[in-house]
């Protein structure tokens, strides 16, 4: 994620956070964003869990999930 916020930088304003709890805390503080890109594998909540909030909180966010898992996401 580091390499996407570094590449996406020179022409975005780029927010990062190190986990769900904490992004949820950045989103407070900043507002709605246009897009959030969320790894599903993070400390204290995965990255499902974290998009199913910002949908509650912020529902125009468009929202993406990254993972290096296979098999189905959970709906």
């Amino acid at each position: 994620m580091e390499g996407l916020a570094l590449h996406l930088r020179r022409d975005y304003q780029i927010l990062t956070a190190s986990g769900g709890q904490s992004a949820l805390q950045v989103l407070k503080e900043k507002g709605a964003p246009a897009v959030i890109v969320s790894d599903m594998r993070m400390p204290g909540m995965d990255g499902a869990t974290l998009l199913k909030h910002v949908k509650h909180l912020y529902p125009e966010t468009t929202r993406i999930l990254l993972t290096g898992e296979t098999g189905a996401m959970p709906p």
